[in-house]
């Protein structure tokens, strides 16, 4: 990834989304890279990385003039502003604001909202101690790994999973393919460090000659915790954090319910 320089922040606001007035502030792209579909933006945004506080928050992103923005969830771990530069995962979309994103150049200039939301906020969503969690999983599918990344590499005090005592963390994550599966060097790093890492890939034969040290599962995340089963010996007291399409969500709720998982276990980030 290429770096570039910051741009002195221009504000404006527009009513956009889900009916709030949203103040954008203009910042500047300091790196471009690509992963299969997606792109990986490095924006230099000092304000918002203060303000980021818990994994799972998202800002609105839009290109300067326009008046539609792309919500798009932080894919960097909150560190309390120690970093000035925030990380996005975006895939594009013809026609729509995270198009127009997918097409920046280093140097660029987006307009961003502040982060919005609460955050995975396991703490307060699953009370209790996470030693009282025997298992947690972490599923998801495409761009929806950013926001479980920012959640395996911040730090408790800023809400994430390194050095809170789960006893039993997972990650399950869908792609296409080996060659569409973002953050591979942290997934490296983290399943090195102990967490249990597994791609399901979608495309028939893709788990052929696998280049990675983790673990693979031909199908889908849903299908992936259906065939582990009752070998997971997951209860009412595990909980998983899922984030992906309308579709996924519903089919891993079912899955999970058969498995012991109440629907109030499971966590996202909207």
């Amino acid at each position: 990834l290429a770096r570039g320089h910051a741009a002195a922040p221009r504000r404006s606001a527009a009513r956009c989304g889900w009916g709030d007035d949203v103040q954008f502030a203009a910042r500047s792209v300091v790196a471009v890279g690509r992963v299969g579909p997606y792109t990986l933006l490095r924006v230099e945004a000092p304000e918002e990385a203060k303000q980021y506080t818990a994994p799972g928050q998202y800002v609105q992103m839009r290109m300067p003039g326009s008046d539609e923005a792309a919500f798009l969830a932080i894919a960097s771990a909150p560190d309390g502003g120690e970093s000035t530069v925030l990380e996005f995962l975006i895939k594009p979309v013809e026609g729509k604001p995270a198009g127009a994103l997918c097409a920046v150049a280093e140097g660029d200039e987006v307009e961003m909202s502040p982060p919005a939301g609460k955050g995975f906020a396991l703490a307060q969503k699953l009370g209790g101690e996470p030693a009282d969690v025997p298992m947690l999983l972490l599923l998801s599918t495409g761009s929806g790994l950013a926001p479980l990344r920012a959640l395996c590499l911040a730090s408790q005090e800023h809400g994430g999973l390194r050095g809170s005592g789960y006893p039993d963390v997972r990650l399950v994550h869908g792609a296409r393919s080996a060659a569409e599966i973002p953050f591979v060097e942290d997934l490296q790093r983290l399943h090195a460090a102990g967490l249990e890492v597994t791609s399901a890939l979608s495309t028939e034969g893709a788990s052929v000659d696998f280049p990675y040290d983790f673990g693979t599962f031909e199908g889908y995340v849903q299908e992936a915790i259906a065939e582990a089963g009752d070998d997971l010996e997951l209860d009412e007291n595990c909980a998983a954090v899922v984030i992906g399409q309308k579709e996924m969500f519903g089919e891993t709720a079912e899955v999970l319910g058969k498995l012991g998982v109440p629907k109030e276990r499971l966590v996202s980030n909207f």
